[in-house]
């Protein structure tokens, strides 16, 4: 039997220092004022083994159960529980006697559990307690307000306590397991079907291509020799043919230089006459010119003879009009001038007398407003002043007789005003000294408060700094774990391909594979030989099929290797065994001129690095490799040795002996060098990244400790504030009292003091006199006035009569001036602009006979006759000069023409010639092109140099023979279609993973049954165990329910009778005298009393270890409490009860009691008191 011993809490809730309660079997009872802390320990038991609702335990975060501080305490930064039972009967599946589970929470969130001090996960404890009446779902802990959940709870989650009951938690999760078991195997199996239906049509196919691959293999092997032996020979018979080609060239481009030379020397002379020619045009253009404009003089002085003829004689008449309509036009603008000038003065004299009139009406209005004015409210306000001065006399006469009046009843009031004000300013000197010590204190407490609000918001920056650099870190460091994965990922890829040799050719890749190291197999040249990044692809184009070759460490494992590939039927490899293979060099006249060139070279072997001694290998593959820095500069290298030797760019650009030249775009990830290179950068990033990572986890490690530590320092500061700000606070109340009270008693001593200052001054009645006097004098001044202004009333209205008659006769004057000053306006205005017509009139007529004394002043008709005579001659000279010109020009054109006509001679020849290159050319690079696909074709194919096929394979004999034998070969593989050689290597392995998944298949298929019928068996001992279960709660809870009430019955229904698997359970309830009904008819102690009753009832068939109670009775009356803990007292013999109680019964019928208090506020302790103890002494007490 498992049993609580004892719970230990620090920093749990209230539970600010360590606590350690122990418990032991029956009923323990935890008693305690409201507030105290009491249900903190159901709070923790039910934490401790495993809750994730912070409702569940009365928070809002789950970091609402650490300990927050208190006036006195600071927060702590974490919570601990541990739970320590009794295991000796071995209930729980440990071999433990005590079973110690703890858990722990930090307020950056983490959580961590123990069991027995190792650390666990919560699946583990849940399983621990699974379907022992323990853990966080079961109803062994039953809180406040729960009881009646049990009854508000729908028929499908009230099954869930018989479940509990029947003890098929554990079933129902393996059942639940089972089932996303089943999910995931059809997934599985969805996937499976789908790669597998992919692979089916792979699989077919493949397995043709593979046929067809091993039949080509085969009929390429059957031709090898015969097509080495003829591609040699026909490279021969093309270098034979290149060497004519060039020779026929070189004769053509001589010819060529030739007739250019000839060409070159017509051109210059054409050049010289076309320039003659150029001069000549010019001059003839010029001469043109300048006969083209004397015509034009000379037919203008023509007509202008012509016209000052006719002129001369109509130009008289024309003067005499002119002068006549001078002098009238001037008498005109005389009589206009003289009119403006007296209408501007008669203008001038009637605006004068416009404003005179103007401003006389204006005076006369503000005589009569003057006049019109109402002086009787004038005169009301002189009596109201002259009323207010006889109040004011009568008022200073009756305070001149007070005043005589007072000065004998004063003495008694000075003394007692005196006294009194002796005592307030007695008490104001205390209290002002009370004051400046509570206003230091305040200053004291309002500077420290300050420093404190600085010190917190300088803490909540720097939290605020720290959290924002904790995440920017975090967020760096889980970006770069992410690229660490993916770089390992690629790198692991990599791996794989140069472990499985991925690209290589199946013979090669089947020895690098097997190879053993008494095999002798040193490697393959692309994985021996490296180079700096900028040499990688000349050194990919160098090696080119080479770099698959692999170097043997003698000529006898060299044979073993391909005695190996013969009986594996694995393919074609190349072998360079080290003991054969001899050095290349370059020839020294060739070395001569390349150590003279200006272009930067490099030898190939010279500028790659291998870890094994392969220097004759090295050399034999690259010795007489050249490399450049552009294709310009091997091409000028190629014709300064001759194209003698191969050179490569460093981009990858080759130009082959005997001039052949190729290039382009070229994809170098698929070559062996590359992808060595791309794996030996992958890797040296990797770890450079890892280095740094780490470093950043570090430094996320450390900003995290940073953080925490600031956080604490705030809350701290937080709550000394808080308590300084109180203090400032209740500082700051007390000086307001006192100010208050000060105020008033300056208030009032100041009040004192003038009435003792009013009293001691003389009373001057003096004063009185002169003011009454004064005021006397004033009340007959205006008496006087009064009358004055109340006797003009007649006069002024005949004055006002006039004034307003003179008024109207100016206005009807000032009306009939400005009409005429309006007239005289618009005549000014009119005189005006027919003067400047005048004018304008005068001046017209004196321009116009100035025109015609001019004009006939310079008609010199016998100047113009002689200049007539001249142009006509210099015409005339004009003409012979043109026409000896032109003839000039025809000599120069006809031998121009000519000379064109050589050159087109010429240029026909040279054309013929330029044609014939282009022939020898196009043949030679036709040539060249073949030679280079040949070469190339033997590389490729056959792996080997031309040097090493034309040493190897002499045999020329029979060349047609084996041409037909090749063709026929060539016809069978071109009837096979397009090969693919992979797929005999990708058939082998897709067949294996096809048919891997399709024995998957089948195990997936035997593994889903397998789960249905789990499932299924689950199924059945759940419904069986669910309902011997239902059927004895059934029963015990109607007797606990007789028992409980007195009388009585219940019982529970299912609400699909005979569906023990699904079906939910309903509660019905008699108490004694009423009818069978549901639970919302009864009361809340009957309701309650009734959940106590099933749940009693449960533990009838279902004994859970220990059971907590918390003030499940606080609804139920004295006498149902009293049967309560009777009951609940029989039930403890075979399970611990802890409750949680106020009731005075249940607390009679406990073994111990545990007090909680809270002396200190919000810090809970505890005080335990046997009371089996206690009745033993009591009894032994009695009995002494």
């Amino acid at each position: 039997m498992v049993y609580l011993k004892a719970i230990e809490a620090h920093g749990f809730k209230s539970f600010a220092d360590k606590v350690d309660i122990r418990f032991d079997a029956g009923v323990t009872a935890v008693v305690g004022p409201n507030g105290s802390g009491k249900s903190n320990i159901t709070d923790a038991i039910r934490w401790v083994l495993g809750e994730q609702s912070a409702r569940s335990i009365r928070g809002v975060k789950m970091e609402d159960v650490i300990f927050n501080g208190t006036t006195d305490r600071k927060p702590m930064n974490h919570a601990y529980v541990r739970l320590s039972l009794d295991n000796t009967a071995r209930t729980l599946q440990m071999d433990a006697d005590v079973v110690h589970i703890t858990r722990k929470l930090y307020r950056n969130g983490d959580s961590e559990y123990f069991i027995n001090n190792d650390r666990s996960r919560l699946k583990e404890i849940n399983e621990l307690f699974l379907d022992s009446g323990l853990g966080r779902n079961a109803f062994n802990i039953i809180s406040q307000g729960e009881v009646d959940e049990v009854l508000n709870a729908k028929p499908d989650q009230r099954r869930g306590l018989i479940e509990e009951a029947a003890g098929v938690m554990k079933y129902k999760l393996r059942k639940k397991e089972s089932e996303r078991r089943l999910e995931d195997t059809a997934g599985n199996l969805d996937r499976v079907h789908d790669i597998i239906h992919e692979l089916e049509s792979r699989v077919h196919r493949l397995e043709r291509e593979s046929a067809n691959a091993k039949e080509y293999l085969a009929l390429k092997d059957e031709m090898r020799q015969s097509d080495i032996e003829v591609t040699v020979h026909d490279v021969d018979a093309l270098l034979a043919m290149l060497e004519t080609e060039t020779q026929s060239l070189s004769s053509v481009e001589q010819s060529i230089a030739a007739d250019r030379e000839a060409l070159a020397d017509i051109e210059a002379r054409m050049t010289g006459l076309a320039e003659k020619r150029d001069e000549h045009d010019r001059r003839n253009r010029t001469l043109n010119a300048r006969l083209v404009e004397l015509s034009k003089k000379l037919e203008q002085t023509n007509g202008q003879i012509a016209l000052y003829k006719e002129r001369k004689d109509n130009k008289g008449q024309a003067s005499e009009d002119l002068k006549v309509r001078l002098e009238n036009s001037k008498e005109r603008h005389d009589s206009l001038r003289q009119q403006q000038a007296e209408v501007l003065e008669t203008l001038g004299a009637l605006e004068r007398t416009a404003q005179n009139l103007e401003q006389a009406i204006k005076d006369t209005r503000k005589e009569r407003q003057e006049l019109m004015k109402d002086q009787s409210g004038e005169i009301e306000q002189l009596k109201d002043q002259y009323y207010d001065l006889m109040v004011r006399k009568t008022t200073l006469e009756n305070e001149y007789r007070r005043a005589e009046d007072e000065k004998s009843r004063l003495g008694d009031s000075i003394r007692q005003k005196q006294e009194r004000l002796a005592s307030l300013k007695s008490g104001l000197k205390e209290e002002k000294a009370r004051l400046q010590t509570l206003q230091q204190q305040y200053d004291e407490t309002r500077s420290t408060l300050s420093g404190k609000r600085e010190a917190f918001q300088e803490t909540d920056g720097r939290v605020a700094k720290l959290k924002s650099q904790y995440d920017k870190e975090r967020e760096k460091l889980d970006t770069a774990k992410r690229y660490i994965e993916q770089q390992s990922s690629k790198l692991e890829m990599l791996t794989t391909m140069q472990n499985e040799y991925r690209g290589y050719y199946p013979g090669a890749r089947f020895i690098l594979k097997n190879r053993k190291p008494s095999d002798g197999i040193v490697g393959s040249v692309g994985e021996l030989l490296s180079t700096d990044g900028e040499y990688v692809r000349a050194l990919d184009t160098a090696l080119g099929a080479q770099a698959q070759n692999i170097v043997a460490a003698d000529e006898h494992s060299a044979k073993q290797a391909i005695r190996r590939l013969k009986d594996a039927k694995a393919g074609f490899a190349t072998f360079l065994p080290m003991d054969i293979i001899r050095h290349k060099h370059i020839h020294s006249d060739i070395q001569s001129t390349i150590s003279r060139t200006s272009i930067d070279v490099q030898i190939m072997s010279e500028i790659v690095q291998y870890e094994v001694d392969i220097p004759n290998i090295v050399s034999h593959l690259l010795g007489t490799t050249l490399v450049t820095q552009s294709m310009d500069d091997a091409t000028q290298l190629a014709r300064e040795i001759g194209h003698k030797l191969r050179i490569v760019t460093v981009d990858g650009e080759t130009i082959m002996p005997g001039g052949a030249m190729s290039g382009g775009s070229r994809n170098s990830k698929s070559s062996i060098i590359e992808s060595q290179r791309e794996h030996q950068e992958t890797k040296e990033k990797l770890e450079a990244y890892q280095e740094k990572t780490r470093h950043m986890s570090q430094s996320v490690t450390r900003l995290g400790e940073a953080l925490a530590d600031q956080m604490l320092q705030k809350d701290k500061l937080e709550s000394e504030g808080r308590e300084i700000a109180e203090q400032n606070e209740t500082c700051h109340a007390e000086i307001g009292r006192l100010t208050y009270q000060i105020e008033a008693k300056e208030e009032n001593a100041a009040i004192l003091e003038a009435e003792l200052k009013a009293i001691d001054a003389p009373l001057d009645t003096g004063d009185h006199a002169e003011q009454i006097k004064a005021v006397t004098a004033d009340l007959e001044a205006l008496n006087a006035r009064i009358r004055r202004m109340s006797a003009s009333d007649k006069d002024k209205k005949e004055t006002l009569r006039q004034l307003t008659d003179e008024g109207h006769a100016m206005e009807r004057e000032l009306a009939t001036v400005k009409e005429r000053l309006n007239h005289s306006r618009n005549e000014a205005e009119r005189l005006a602009a027919e003067l400047a017509d005048a004018l304008s009139a005068v001046q017209d007529i004196t321009d116009r006979q100035k025109m015609l004394e001019q004009d006939i002043g310079t008609l010199d008709i016998e100047a113009l006759e002689a200049q007539r005579a001249t142009l006509e001659q210099q015409v005339a000279e004009l003409y012979e000069a043109t026409e000896e010109a032109a003839a000039l020009q025809h000599g120069l054109k006809q031998e121009y023409a000519g000379l064109q006509e050589a050159k087109d001679d010429h240029l026909k020849r040279l054309d013929a010639l330029q044609d014939a290159r282009r022939k020898h050319s196009g043949t030679k690079e036709k040539l060249d092109v073949q030679i280079e696909q040949k070469i190339e074709y033997l590389s490729e194919t056959y792996k080997m140099t031309y040097d090493r096929a034309r040493e190897e394979y002499q045999d020329f004999s029979n060349i047609d023979q084996k041409r037909m034998k090749i063709s026929l070969n060539r016809k069978s593989i071109e009837e096979l279609g397009p090969v693919n050689l992979g797929a005999i290597e990708e058939f082998e392995r897709v067949n294996e993973r096809y048919q891997f998944l399709k024995a998957q298949e089948s195990d997936l298929y035997e593994a889903r049954q397998t789960l249905l019928e789990v499932i299924e068996e689950m199924d059945e001992a759940v419904a069986v165990r669910f309902q011997s279960a239902y059927d004895q709660v059934n029963q015990h809870f109607g007797e606990v329910f007789r028992r409980m009430f007195g009388g009585g019955q219940a019982e529970l229904r299912l609400t699909d009778p005979g569906n023990y698997l699904e079906s939910g359970v309903e509660i019905y309830a008699q108490p004694p005298g009423k009818k069978l009904s549901t639970l919302s008819l009864l009361s809340g102690g009957e309701r309650a009393l009734t959940a106590i009753s099933l749940l009693f009832g449960i533990l009838k068939v279902r004994v859970s270890p220990f059971i907590i109670l918390d003030e499940v009775e606080a609804a139920l009356d004295e006498a149902n409490v009293l049967r309560y803990a009777q009951y609940l007292k029989q039930l403890s013999q075979d399970t611990q009860f802890i409750v949680i109680t106020h009731r005075k019964g249940t607390m009679e019928e406990s073994d111990r009691l545990f007090g909680v208090t809270m002396q200190e506020r919000g810090v809970s302790q505890l005080i335990s008191v046997d009371l089996k103890d206690y009745e033993e002494n009591i009894r032994e007490e009695e009995t002494v």
